[in-house]
């Protein structure tokens, strides 16, 4: 200012100046009482302006934060530092005119420790009529969801009260922003509200973050990236704006656009920028106010209206780091600052400044007290309060405004919000509605806000409800109203089913509506149709109706029908998840079961299929063994099954084990079977012991290794097994076939092809027979097990070879090998061959056989029917008895006999005496060195003692045994009479003591033993046995010491064709409370009777019942329609024709 300015300056002030004391002098008009005028009032002066002492509310504490609600309470936060400790977050709710706290609340993090400090101080703002605290922490390690380590060392602590202020939740992890801004909530739907924070001093410039209901934010919108600082937000009309500045004399404020991601930045409109320093912002009347200083050095307070840019003077005086807009709806605002005011230093005040027009009247000091940070807020009548730190941490209390009551309710008391349910209990980030149902959010991130409707929790973010999922879609609403206890979605959510490691179960996509009111264990929560919508089970499809029913107290229980791949028919597995909020989808609940699936004659029993996500053993209840298991792939289902081989309820079952997967559906079926005699009775005296192969289900058949054994005579021993690769085709009738090897009595008889069919028929047809002492039989022999007879028989023509020194091979031999043992025979009359070794000639035998137990064949020299070898009586040799240089046997006329000498180191040279002395020759001889046996025979023998001679140098005798000639059986007049399944077989047989006659049946499906022949004519009874109708053969065994030295065709006739299976009458269905009681009439010829029910939007229910069942019962139909099929099954597996009725849907009234 130049010197002329100031002279012009100072000449104006003297002028006026006495033009007022002119004035004073002069006569001047009084208005009195009584129109008097007396002396004129002298100038006093004036005392400094002054305020009443503020309250202290902590002398430990810093960084303060208030709210003020429309009943006048002050909501008051700060922090209050712990040495060796976390900082203790205070919380004080002050009533209207009161100068202590009616509540304090100490809030300190769960788990929290020395290192989790709040430096910025907490914030406290409304939601609704909920009041929430938040508080930062830094820098102990709290583990996020994100999984980025970076974010451990920041936590954001949300706390929330719905009674005031009265009570709060444990705290929530609702993000990782700090608070060195405020934090303010924002929405334009008053039921959809977020909570808003905004940093202060913060690397990297000013970032806003918004936590919306139950939410967990890791992320936030950098408004100003760079060298930016004290960010501020505010509300108006919903949406939040920011001011900040940078470190020149430029502010800025940023407003979003209130649409898209509010953490997103791009979703933000361009900066406002306008000279000032350090704004402060408010919404007043829904305009935004700006607090700052004039750059410039004046330092003057200004209130900037952003709408027009005008900004007023409210302050020329000296203002200091602390200032606090405070928007009123009717438009005004109220400005509280730290600053000096002519002389006076304090906190200072203009209220209700109009949004246009000068600014009238002077400020007001409310605290003559200056601390470091200062906080004030204040309701619509302008009554409110101001909260301050100190240096010496005391934190400071003053009130300004009327002190009157509002008498409008405050946060937690709004008009008929009353008190709770006794059985609803409410956190931060967990509710509980009764007993049985329970929300949460997972791993304590994120707390459910208010509503505006009391006592109505929102959240926009996942939540867990009883173990599901709960995902709204962007911009959807979960409100859970704690008294109605209902819990309800604005739109479409996801409702999944998790668990780690596992894809994603979608349950339901759709709009929530759910009633927990009332709801205990067992109750159904929800249910949808299969028409709403189809899940899938890792690969399964769910079919039918769902029922979500509640396991208390976090848990849920789903019963589903899983629709099997297309091989398992119509069948359904069935299974039960279990989810509950500690553990989500608990992966040992997925399991599923299934029964009655139909494969040909066969039967998939009992199938039990859990899910491994890291493979591992399953476990089953298969029947055999009596406990087993599956071996399964990483993600796979794997389980085990019985195979229930006819006749349906009674036959056999192998267990087997079947794996699953995604996306190819049913992966494999295997078997491995181990077990000791008897193991698995197929048929009676057929037992199956072993097992390893696959199950393929289309077509439906067995491939895999096999061993069955043929019971013997005694309980625990097999007379034969039949050992090698198997398929089993699974037709009616249910047909095993492949390549084996036969064995009985420990000798191998042959390998070739085999036939088990379940109507009770086996064959074989093998390659060649087998080798018994020095024979071998080379020709090839088939033939047939009777396993409920216990009997069996393989026979066949033609080459038959010795071992006698070399290989002597000679065709036209018969054999046979029974259950008995072994028999050869050849029907033409021996002659000599010529052989490589001495004596270089040799006649063969008729024949030999071996007995199953004997060491020693016998061989026969004379004729295949002989008597067996027997010691004589006289000069019996006992088995522990010298060997002798002779040996004598008395005999009787008559009959050919046989002569077999057993040497004590090798056949014996021996020369044969006749009763009279005589030396006889013998009419045939034959040498068996692998049995040190030499066989003589005398077709005509004297009777009396004939002796066994050893000559010199010979081997002496161990044993001398005998065989006697025989004649063969007869067998005439055989013939087959009757009709259907009703026959007579007439016959006429002769033979023996030590002989029988046993007639078979033998037709296209195989060979049967019809019956053993009782000597003489007899007329016998018998049915046709199973298999196709035509032409059979009666065939006689003709069997001598138990073996077969012959089979002959005896007669023919023609079979009926199987009875036909008859079909069901009279089914009918009705209702008996939730269930379906139906009843029927049995077909004709059944073994047993398949079951299905169908259920329309529900399970699909196979049961197999016994032949005569005629009524069941099925529960949960409830008033649902209903269809059944009855199929009658026979003993082969074959299935009659299905009927079928349908109960339609009961009337809804």
């Amino acid at each position: 200012m130049t010197m002329r300015r100031l002279v012009s300056l100072w000449v104006t002030t003297m002028v006026v100046l006495a033009a007022g004391a002119l004035s004073a002098t002069a006569a001047t008009p009084v208005l009195s009482g009584d129109g008097a005028a007396g002396k004129a009032a002298k100038r006093i002066t004036t005392r400094a302006a002054t305020a009443p002492s503020p309250t202290v509310l902590s002398g430990n504490g810093r960084n303060p934060d208030v709210l003020v609600d429309a009943a006048g309470t002050a909501h008051i936060v700060w922090t209050e530092p712990v040495e060796g400790g976390p900082d203790v977050t205070v919380y004080c709710r002050l009533p209207r005119a009161a100068k202590a706290c009616e509540v304090t609340q100490r809030l300190v993090p769960p788990g929290a420790d020395e290192y989790s400090k709040d430096s910025e101080g907490p914030q406290v703002a409304a939601l609704n009529d909920q009041v929430v605290v938040l508080s930062h922490r830094y820098p102990q390690q709290i583990p996020k969801a994100t999984g980025d380590p970076a974010d451990a060392d920041d936590t954001l602590y949300m706390w929330t009260s719905d009674d005031g202020g009265r009570t709060f939740t444990d705290p929530g992890i609702v993000g990782i922003a700090t608070l060195g801004g405020n934090a303010v909530t924002f929405g334009a739907d008053a039921n959809n509200l977020s909570v808003g924070v905004v940093s202060n001093v913060q690397t990297g410039g000013i970032r806003f973050s918004a936590v919306s209901g139950g939410g967990f934010q890791p992320t936030a919108a950098v408004l100003a990236e760079g060298d930016f600082v004290e960010g501020r937000m505010t509300v108006a009309n919903g949406v939040p704006s920011v001011a900040y500045h940078d470190l020149g004399t430029t502010s800025y404020v940023r407003t979003w656009s209130g649409q898209g991601n509010v953490n997103d930045p791009a979703t933000w409109g361009a900066p406002t920028s306008f000279p000032g320093i350090g704004p402060e912002i408010t919404s007043a009347g829904g305009r935004l106010q700006v607090t700052d200083q004039k750059p410039g050095g004046s330092g003057d307070l200004e209130l900037r209206d952003l709408a027009t840019g005008a900004a007023r003077t409210i302050s020329t005086g000296t203002v200091g780091v602390g200032v606090v807009p405070i928007g009123h709806p009717d438009g005004t605002t109220s400005v509280v600052w730290k600053g000096a005011e002519g002389i006076t230093r304090g906190i200072w005040m203009r209220d209700r400044i109009p949004p246009t027009g000068p600014v009238r009247g002077a400020p007001t000091l409310i605290s003559t007290e200056e601390g470091l940070f200062l906080t004030a807020d204040a309701t619509d009548d302008g009554g409110g309060v101001l909260v301050q730190d100190t240096v010496d941490r005391r934190i400071l209390l003053s009130a300004f405004g009327t002190p009157i009551p509002t008498g409008r309710p405050g946060l937690g008391g709004q008009p008929g919000s009353g008190a709770l349910p006794a059985d609803v209990a409410v956190a931060c980030g967990k509710i509980q509605l009764g007993p049985a149902v329970q929300a949460l959010f997972a791993n304590g991130l994120g707390c459910f806000l208010n509503a505006t409707t009391p006592g109505v929790k929102v959240s926009e973010a996942p939540l867990a409800l009883n173990g599901l999922e709960i995902v709204p879609n962007p911009g959807v609403q979960v409100q859970i109203d704690l008294r109605a206890r209902t819990i309800r979605s604005t739109g479409t959510v996801s409702v999944f089913l998790r668990s780690p490691g596992v894809p994603d179960i979608t349950l339901f996509r759709g709009r929530l509506e759910l009633d927990a009111s009332g709801k205990r264990a067992g109750a159904v929560l929800a249910t949808f149709g299969e028409k709403v919508f189809k899940p899938d089970l890792l690969g399964f499809p769910v079919r039918g109706d769902i029922d979500i029913t509640l396991a208390p107290p976090d848990g849920v229980r789903i019963p589903v029908s899983l629709e099997l791949p297309k091989q398992f028919g119509d069948v359904r597995g069935s299974a039960v998840l279990i989810a509950n909020n500690r553990a989500g989808l608990v992966l040992d609940s997925l399991e599923f079961r299934a029964d009655g699936v139909q494969l040909g004659p066969a039967t998939l029993r009992r199938m039990q299929v859990q899910y491994r996500l890291e493979g591992g053993t399953t476990l089953g209840d298969c029947l055999v063994p009596a406990s087993s298991g599956a071996q399964a792939q990483p993600k796979e289902w794997a389980g085990v099954f019985e195979l229930q081989l006819p006749p349906p309820r009674s036959g056999p079952g192998v267990c087997g084990s079947i794996r699953f997967g995604s996306p190819d559906g049913f992966r494999a079926a295997t078997f491995r079977v181990d077990l000791p005699y008897p193991g698995v009775v197929l048929f009676p005296g057929l037992s199956l012991t072993s097992l390893g192969g696959g199950l393929q289900l289309s077509p439906p058949q067995v491939d895999g290794t096999f061993k069955v054994e043929v019971a013997g005579a005694a309980k625990d021993v097999s007379a034969a097994q039949l050992e090698g690769r198997l398929t089993a085709r699974l037709t009616n009738p249910l047909l095993l076939s492949g390549q084996g090897t036969f064995t009985a009595s420990g000798i191998r008889i042959g390998t070739g092809e085999v036939r088990i069919t379940s109507d009770g028929y086996a064959s074989l047809d093998l390659e060649s027979g087998p080798t018994f002492g020095i024979f071998t039989i080379k020709s090839r022999i088939n033939g047939w097990l009777d396993a409920p007879a216990g009997q069996f028989s393989v026979s066949g023509s033609g080459e038959t070879c010795m071992d006698l020194g070399s290989e002597v091979c000679l065709d036209g031999f018969a054999a046979t090998v029974s259950s008995k043992g072994i028999a050869v025979c050849r029907g033409v009359v021996p002659t000599p061959v010529p052989i490589p070794v001495a004596p270089f000639t040799v006649t063969p035998p008729r024949g030999a056989g071996l007995i199953w137990g004997d060491t020693i064949p016998e061989v026969w020299l004379l004729n295949c029917y002989a008597s067996r070898y027997a010691v004589p009586g006289t000069r019996q040799l006992q088995t522990d008895a010298a060997p002798v240089p002779e040996a004598t046997a008395d005999l009787v006329a008559g009959k050919g006999v046989t002569f077999r000498v057993i040497g004590s180191s090798a056949a014996p040279d021996v020369q044969l005496v006749a009763p009279d002395g005589s030396a006889t020759t013998p009419d045939a001889t034959f040498v068996d060195s692998r049995s040190k046996a030499r066989y003589l025979a005398v077709a005509q023998p004297a009777a009396g003692r004939w002796t066994v001679r050893t000559n010199a140098g010979s081997a002496l005798i161990t044993e001398l045994s005998v065989s006697r000639e025989a004649v063969p059986p007869t067998v005439a007049g055989v013939r087959v009479s009757g009709r259907g399944r009703t026959r007579t077989l007439a016959y006429r047989t002769g033979f023996a003591r030590d002989q029988a006659v046993r007639f078979l049946e033998r037709g296209a499906a195989g060979t049967r033993v019809l019956m053993t022949a009782r000597q003489g004519s007899h007329r016998r009874r018998f049915t046709p046995g199973p298999g196709p109708g035509g032409r059979r053969r009666i065939v006689a065994q003709l069997i001598q010491n138990d073996l077969v030295r012959e089979e002959r065709t005896v007669a023919t006739y023609v079979a009926p064709q199987p009875p036909a299976l008859g079909r069901a009458a009279k089914l009918r269905i009705r209702r008996s409370g939730s269930s379906a009681v139906i009843s029927w009439t049995p077909g004709a010829n059944a073994s047993a009777q398949r079951l299905l029910v169908r259920v329309p939007g529900g399970p699909v229910i196979s049961r197999l019942l016994a032949a005569r069942a005629r009524r069941a019962t099925i529960p949960g139909i409830r008033g649902r329609s209903v269809t059944v099929s009855v199929t009658a099954i026979g003993r082969d597996g074959r299935r009659g024709k299905t009927v079928r009725s349908t109960l339609r849907a009961a009337r809804s009234r």
